[in-house]
C-alpha cells in the first residue's frame, strides 16, 4: 500500500473551479482531504496494491478561446521516487 498520496490538478487560466461542497455535494469519498482553491484542487489519499481512485471536477469555461490544461501531478508526500504526472496538452472552448 502507498500512503500519503498528493494529487495537484491545476485548471487553465480563464476557468472557474466548481466547489460541490459549497452546494451540500460531496462526489470525492475516495480522498481522506480536499482541498479546493480559486484555481486548483488537491487530493490526499492512500492507495491500495492493484486499485485505483478516480476523483472529479467540475469547471467552467468562462471565456472562449486556446488554453493549455496544466499537467496533473500525483506523488508521495514524503518519498520523491514515487509519483507520476500526465503531460499538459492544449484544448479549445467555443
Amino acid at each position: 500500500q502507498v500512503t500519503e498520496l498528493a494529487l495537484s490538478y491545476y485548471l487553465p487560466s480563464g476557468w472557474e473551479l466548481v466547489n460541490d461542497r459549497m452546494t451540500g455535494g460531496e462526489a470525492n469519498t475516495g480522498a481522506k482531504h480536499i482541498d479546493y482553491r480559486d484555481d486548483r484542487a488537491y487530493f490526499y489519499f492512500d492507495l491500495a496494491p492493484n486499485t485505483r481512485k478516480t476523483f472529479t471536477l467540475k469547471a467552467n469555461a468562462t471565456y472562449e478561446g486556446n488554453y493549455m490544461i496544466p499537467a496533473v501531478r500525483c506523488e508521495d508526500m514524503y518519498n520523491n521516487e514515487i509519483y507520476y504526472q500526465v503531460p499538459a496538452k492544449g484544448c479549445v472552448v467555443k
